[in-house]
């Protein structure tokens, strides 16, 4: 995959080069030392091991359910519609680590969903009424919702969801209240994000980022994970729009994905942490780009 684009470079060539620039930025876990090699599977150890503390780590006090709270914060004085966008389904499928890790950045897994995330929630900020797994009304439309949920939702459900569309921020937490009665349990949830959401959020990834084709499934899965969270549209805010530099790594990733340049991705992920290590509630966000560089780098073995 990745690998076959030099003729001068082997799959082990690019998971190093891979591993010792998330080193260069701190990349935790259970890797060896920068004279040794890694292998594959000390990647696959060190990404299981981090992500069952992203699991762990859920809790109201933990900010992952708010990884969306901070969209519109990100995109600055940008609009909604200016930093998501929405594409076609894909018919390319991402690896189950890639699948897992998004289920417990969104929701933490089966358990505290079935808890604390089966009825329709607020998680703060300037997120949107969420539903799922991590399906927010407030940036999708009527006709949008719609076409994801129609065939999981009774009438009733529908219409009381569909009221709650484009909101977001405090008109959404008002809304919150009058949608109580609605329950998804977790096997139609699961069903509607790998039937609708992950299709699409993978069509997302890829209609922005050439030479995505050419990810294996678990590095196209970290990507389709950073898109899960921040948008797809983020590849493409252009710097003028974006002083604070918010999309910076974004912008980066894009460019050398288009210069087939893989190998460097991985420390993109890392250096965007600067995001979230000084927000309150933000290690969630921190520990999920750790996350998505490991696997990218996992994927490049492939």
């Amino acid at each position: 995959m990745a690998a076959s684009v030099s003729q001068t470079c082997t799959r082990r060539d690019f998971a190093l080069l891979a591993f010792q620039g998330a080193l260069a930025l701190g990349l935790p876990g259970r890797l060896p030392a920068e004279s040794q090699p890694p292998s594959r599977r000390d990647f696959e150890n060190s990404f299981d091991s981090q992500l069952g503390q992203l699991s762990s780590a859920a809790s109201p006090q933990s900010g992952i359910r708010r990884d969306q709270a901070d969209r519109l914060a990100e995109g600055s004085a940008l609009p909604p519609q200016e930093v998501f966008i929405r594409a076609f389904p894909s018919s390319r499928k991402i690896s189950k680590r890639a699948s897992a890790l998004i289920i417990s950045s969104e929701v933490s897994g089966v358990s505290q969903y079935t808890q604390r995330f089966h009825k329709p929630t607020w998680p703060g900020g300037s997120s949107g009424v969420t539903i799922g797994i991590g399906y927010d009304l407030g940036f999708v439309n009527l006709r949008e919702f719609g076409a994801d949920w129609t065939a999981y939702l009774d009438g009733e459900e529908f219409r009381a969801l569909s009221g709650c569309c484009g909101l977001y921020g405090e008109r959404a937490r008002s809304a919150v209240h009058n949608v109580s009665r609605v329950d998804i349990p977790w096997p139609l949830a699961n069903r509607q994000y790998e039937e609708q959401i992950q299709p699409r959020r993978i069509g997302e990834t890829e209609a922005v980022l050439r030479n995505s084709d050419l990810l294996s499934p678990d590095s196209l899965g970290a990507l389709v994970s950073l898109v899960y969270n921040r948008g797809a549209a983020g590849f493409l805010v252009p710097q003028i729009k974006d002083p604070a530099g918010r999309f910076r790594e974004m912008r980066n990733i894009r460019d050398l994905m288009e210069a087939k340049r893989f190998a460097e991705i991985p420390a993109q992920l890392l250096a965007m942490r600067r995001l979230w290590q000084r927000t309150p509630g933000g290690q969630g966000l921190v520990l999920r780009r750790e996350l998505e560089a490991q696997l990218f780098s996992l994927g490049l073995f492939t």
